[in-house]
């Protein structure tokens, strides 16, 4: 199964799959549908890696694979 993160709004807004990820007022991540495991793991280390990375100006889309 691969996932595809696009970005909405950088630092705020994500679409993890078709589905809105969020940052709410209390800095946490919520979404309105429930995401599977694989989805997680993905926007987990997309966060990592990109939202987290001051290096990175404008986000990106991106595509995480599973074997």
């Amino acid at each position: 199964m691969s996932v595809r993160i696009k970005p909405i709004i950088d630092h705020k807004c994500y679409e993890v799959n078709g589905n809105t990820v969020f940052k709410d007022e209390n800095g946490f991540w919520k979404n309105k549908d429930n995401l599977s495991f694989q989805e997680i793991v993905a926007f987990v280390q997309y966060l990592i890696t990109v939202i987290s990375n001051p290096q990175f100006k404008k986000h990106t889309q991106a595509e995480y694979r599973s074997l």
